[in-house]
This record gives structure tokens, C-alpha cells and sequence, in this order.
């Protein structure tokens, strides 16, 4: 965003705000309803992973990083998404599976 023009940077952000907002709202649904915490427990911690977000892009656009240290980083954060949705999510997803065929489906379509 450093070479984009401020409406661009606006762009950019409002559609980043439209992607994460239903996530954050359903992470904060799981936290109430699957951890049964209180709303105002959910609330901060729910603020709190969202700012360590914000707090790693704005250290990510003030640090000069060369292109193998930037895709280093996105590699490692991909490989976390991987592991989460594969060791967390997919134990809920495959949750009763009744056939071999079933099974296959529901894996393609993960």
C-alpha cells in the first residue's frame, strides 16, 4: 500500500474490514456459545487477537523486510491456517462420516 494512492489505501481497507467482520462475529459466537464465556470475556479476548492483527500489519509496513523475509512469513502464517483447519476443523467436519464415499466428498469439498 506504500505506492497507492490514499482512495485506493481506503478501497482496500473497507474491503478488509467487509472480509473479517463475519469472522469476527462468528468467532465471537463460538466463544459464548461453544466455550460458554461471557460476553464481556469473549468481547476482549476477541478485540485482543484482532489487534495483535492490526499491531502486525502496521510493524509489517514500517519494517523494510526483503521479498524471501516477506514470503518466509507468509509461508510460516500459511502453514499455521493448514495445521489449525486440518488438525481442528477437519476432526468436527469428518464428524460422521457414514461411508468411504461420504468421506471422499466431504474431503474434496473441505
Amino acid at each position: 500500500a506504500k505506492g497507492c494512492s490514499s482512495t485506493r489505501v481506503w478501497a482496500i481497507v473497507a474491503a478488509s474490514v467487509m472480509h473479517e467482520f463475519p469472522q469476527e462475529v462468528a468467532d465471537f459466537a463460538i466463544l459464548i456459545d461453544a466455550a460458554k464465556m461471557p460476553w464481556p470475556y469473549a468481547l476482549a479476548l476477541n478485540v485482543l487477537g484482532s489487534l495483535g492483527a492490526v499491531i502486525g500489519a502496521v510493524v509489517a509496513y514500517q519494517v523494510q523486510v526483503s521479498p524471501s523475509t516477506h514470503g518466509f512469513f507468509l509461508s510460516v502464517a500459511a502453514g499455521l491456517f493448514t495445521y489449525t483447519s486440518l488438525t481442528e476443523l477437519a476432526r468436527t467436519f469428518m464428524h460422521n462420516v457414514r461411508s468411504l464415499h461420504d468421506a471422499i466428498w466431504r474431503c474434496c469439498a473441505f
